[in-house]
């Protein structure tokens, strides 16, 4: 009885292993690749904002250009302060 038992625990467990195996070698090999949600998102926001981004770099026209923005709106926020930390 007790061998039967540990037969069938030994059994879940090894059909528990062939479905995570299943599982990464689907995912390694890109069966579970499909275009989401977010995938569409992120292209139509990219496409609507006029962005060229490209990876690994900071260089790029768009970085450039935010610079005067930001020294601009840390001049606001010393000032509102009056250059001192608010608590």
């Amino acid at each position: 009885m007790l061998k039967k038992i540990f037969n069938i625990i030994v059994y879940i467990f090894a059909i528990i292993g062939l479905f995570l195996t299943a599982g990464f070698f689907a995912v390694k090999y890109g069966a579970t690749d499909t275009t989401g949600i977010i995938d569409s998102q992120q292209a139509n926001f990219i496409e609507g904002a006029g962005v060229v981004t490209e990876p690994g770099t900071s260089t790029g026209p768009y970085y450039w250009s935010t610079l005067p923005n930001i020294e601009r709106q840390s001049r606001n926020i010393q000032s509102f302060g009056h250059g001192r930390c608010l608590p």
